[in-house]
C-alpha cells in the first residue's frame, strides 16, 4: 500500500502545480501592464558655480578706469617707457649681464614703471567686457617690457622684447578705431 500512497501523493501534487500554473496564466492574463511612469524632476538642475551656464549674458561694457580713454593712456604710458627702455637696450652686453645689474638706478626705476604698468594692466585684464583684447594685448606688450629691460638677458633678447611690445601696443590701438 505504500507503493499506491505514494503514487496518490504524487498525482496529487501534479494536479495541484498545473491547477496553479493555469491560475497564474489566467488572473495574469486578464490584468492590462501598468503603463509606464515617466520620473519626476523636483525642480531644474542649478548652475554650476565654476562653469558658465549657457544663458550667460554678452560681454558687459567696460569697468570705471578700464574705458577706451583709459587704453590710450596706458598705452601712451608704454610707448615712453619703450623709447627709454629701448635706449638703453641697444648699449647692453651682447650676452647680457650679471644678476648684479638690478641694483643700478636705471633698471631699478624701469623695475618700479613695470611693476605699475603690470597693475595697472591687470586691473583691466579678463573683465568679460568689451575691450578684453586690448587690455590683453596690453597686458602682454608690459610682459615684453619686462623682457625688454632685463638687464642679464642678451641684447637680441631685449631688443626682440622692445620690438614686440611696439607692436603689441600698436596693434591695441589700432583695433581701437
Amino acid at each position: 500500500m505504500s507503493g499506491s500512497r505514494r503514487t496518490a501523493i504524487g498525482i496529487g501534487v501534479i494536479v495541484v502545480a498545473v491547477a496553479a500554473a493555469v491560475a497564474v496564466v489566467f488572473v495574469s492574463a486578464r490584468r492590462p501592464p501598468p503603463p509606464p511612469v515617466a520620473p519626476k524632476f523636483p525642480k531644474p538642475p542649478e548652475a554650476h558655480p565654476v562653469i558658465p551656464s549657457p544663458e550667460e549674458p554678452t560681454p558687459g561694457p567696460p569697468q570705471a578706469f578700464c574705458e577706451s580713454r583709459d587704453i590710450a593712456m596706458v598705452a601712451t604710458s608704454l610707448r615712453d617707457a619703450h623709447k627709454r627702455a629701448l635706449a638703453i637696450a641697444k648699449t647692453s652686453d651682447k650676452k647680457g649681464a650679471p644678476p648684479v645689474c638690478h641694483a643700478g638706478d636705471h633698471d631699478r626705476a624701469m623695475s618700479l614703471a613695470f611693476d605699475g604698468l603690470t597693475k595697472r594692466t591687470g586691473a583691466c585684464t579678463a573683465r568679460d567686457s568689451e575691450l578684453d583684447s586690448q587690455w590683453n594685448q596690453l597686458d602682454s606688450a608690459v610682459l615684453a617690457y619686462g623682457r625688454c629691460i632685463d638687464c642679464t638677458h642678451p641684447r637680441d633678447d631685449r631688443l626682440t622684447g622692445c620690438q614686440r611690445m611696439l607692436e603689441l601696443v600698436n596693434s591695441a590701438e589700432k583695433s581701437m578705431r
